[in-house]
């Protein structure tokens, strides 16, 4: 995958495997040509550092990985993902690039032991709080 150069392409088939196959994924998430995006996409990318593999994927294509992170905005979208979690997904233009490099910078650093944890605590939570809205007469069998 490209590192901190041109950013590969991905397409439908081959976005799962990247993000499975590589811990640290920074993924632009456009529509179109990636020149459209290209001013905005590499004065991140040019002068980040740290282990992100950069990628690329056009939602007009991969319409599947659209709805997976429920975009249909036509502006471009960053997406970090570490050990396949979802650690950001917003738009390209929401945060200057110092600010993206220094968000990208707290990401790799971030131990993903207690981010797995808090996320598993916090969907246990959710599941109990569904159990506990349950009548109890319709767990019943008849």
């Amino acid at each position: 995958m490209g590192d901190a150069g041109e950013p590969i392409d991905l397409s439908s088939e081959t976005f799962q495997p990247a993000m499975a196959d590589n811990p640290f994924v920074a993924c632009i998430l456009r529509r179109g040509p990636f020149a459209a995006c290209a001013p905005d996409a590499l004065a991140v990318i040019g002068e980040s550092d740290g282990p992100w593999i950069w990628a690329t994927i056009d939602l007009t294509e991969a319409t599947d990985v659209a709805a997976m992170f429920g975009l249909d905005a036509n502006e471009p979208h960053l997406l970090l993902m570490r050990e396949q979690v979802v650690l950001y997904c917003e738009p390209l233009a929401a945060a200057s690039p110092e600010a993206t490099r220094a968000y990208l910078k707290r990401a790799a650093q971030l131990d993903m032991v207690q981010v797995r944890a808090a996320l598993e605590a916090e969907r246990a939570g959710r599941q109990s709080l569904l159990a506990r809205r349950v009548c109890p007469t319709a767990l019943r069998s008849r």
